[in-house]
């Protein structure tokens, strides 16, 4: 076996048992699933509207009964069971309920409402929306009611929309665009993170004189390529880690929040995450690793590592017009950008197809600066190997650009 995979597997398992990694790779993943709990439980209990109560003073629903039963159906992808809805005489009776817990808003018509079109609501906290929904939809009905010879159909033309593809498959547009998001989100933390790793590693065994034993033994660029491939498998574990969560939540959610139903794994996403990850991985590791063989102590390759957390971020500050604009200068222009271009493609591969020559193109581009930035990180450490305490300024880091 080379030095080469001895070092990867040495560098491999030495960043699996961090407590950092398993934080990262476990702990962040099951934050965002239980953030996303929270925020479906909230939902759900914000919209679990049972009953509620009205006193009409224009006389708009004097024809319906005094309590009437409206069927359950679904807002915002969040199933709204059953709704009572019962009329009270005055106000007094109404908060009277509403105090007894008996009802969950009420709302007052009062006499003008025809001229006005104003509705007054009460509940304990913000009025619920499916609660107001219900409501509108029996003042439709009592003022349709009105009307002589009206089809019944007028106050419900819809009571369920099944959203298909032109292929006949289920169609949730939020999750097309929210799903390629997180990928896109979980691929740039595992190709940063996995060259942090390896900056901090270098400039560590810089810092503790540990690189000057291993270049007795070892050539800096087997050195540099064994712990490229060995943190390149801690990446790949942690969007393998990531992938496998998100598909449980996903699969498990589906069975309580209709919403997530119609979520499918974007295949054509997880085949691009796989073509991109090889050279963004590549292009950051070289990067980072660069800045560790260029710096005195972890601390400082730390603070510049912050250039290219900045660089590779830039595509989720412009997330809105890259979505809205696939083919914009502003997307086109990112695409091709080393840096931006593997976490673009993800995002427009949200809206829109990506022509697979821009694929190719941007993948190129990204790999030549890879390699390029790969050239650069091996002639920074040979240079800066055994300069310790020293840190590379500009004239040092010409020298060692040009082997001098």
């Amino acid at each position: 076996m080379s030095k080469r995979w001895i070092i990867a597997g040495q560098e491999y398992a030495a960043h699996v048992r961090r407590r950092t990694f398993l934080l990262t790779t476990i702990g962040l993943p099951l934050l965002l699933v239980l953030m996303f709990a929270v925020i479906i439980v909230l939902t759900i209990n914000s919209q679990n509207v049972k009953a509620i109560g009205y006193v009409d003073q224009a006389g708009i629903l004097s024809g319906l009964p005094a309590q009437v039963m409206m069927p359950g159906d679904s807002r915002g992808g969040i199933s709204a069971g059953s709704v009572i809805a019962t009329r009270y005489p005055d106000e007094t009776a109404a908060r009277q309920a509403l105090d007894g817990k008996q009802i969950d808003v009420y709302f007052v018509v009062p006499a003008g409402y025809r001229t006005t079109g104003k509705v007054t609501g009460y509940a304990p906290a913000a009025i619920p929306q499916v609660g107001q929904d219900r409501f509108t939809s029996l003042l439709r009905q009592g003022l349709l009611d009105a009307i002589p010879g009206h089809d019944p159909r007028l106050a419900a033309p819809i009571n369920e929309t099944v959203n298909l593809k032109a292929n006949g498959q289920p169609n949730n547009p939020a999750a097309a665009v929210l799903v390629p998001f997180l990928f896109a989100f979980l691929f740039y933390l595992a190709s940063y993170i996995a060259g942090s790793y390896l900056m901090q590693s270098v400039a560590e065994e810089k810092e503790s004189r540990v690189m000057e034993i291993l270049a007795t033994s070892v050539r800096p660029g087997e050195l540099m390529g064994g712990k490229i491939i060995g943190l390149g498998l801690v990446g790949l574990t942690q969007m393998a880690v990531w992938v496998g969560i998100g598909l449980l939540t996903l699969w498990i959610g589906a069975a309580y929040v209709p919403f997530l139903a119609g979520v499918a794994l974007p295949w054509d996403t997880v085949l691009l995450i796989i073509v991109l990850f090889v050279p963004s991985y590549l292009l950051f590791a070289a990067s980072l690793a660069a800045v560790g063989a260029a710096v005195t102590a972890r601390q400082e390759g730390q603070q510049l590592s912050g250039i290219f957390s900045l660089l590779g971020a830039l595509p989720i500050w412009f997330f809105v017009g890259i979505i809205t604009d696939p083919n914009g200068p502003l997307a086109l222009g990112l695409s091709f950008f080393p840096y931006t271009a593997p976490m673009t493609l993800l995002l427009r591969q949200a809206a829109m197809t990506v022509p697979i020559e821009q694929i190719a193109l941007s993948w190129a581009i990204t790999a030549g600066a890879a390699l390029g930035m790969m050239w650069v990180a091996g002639r920074v450490m040979r240079f800066g190997m055994l300069r310790y305490g020293k840190r590379l300024g500009l004239r040092e880091l010409g020298q060692a650009l040009r082997g001098a």
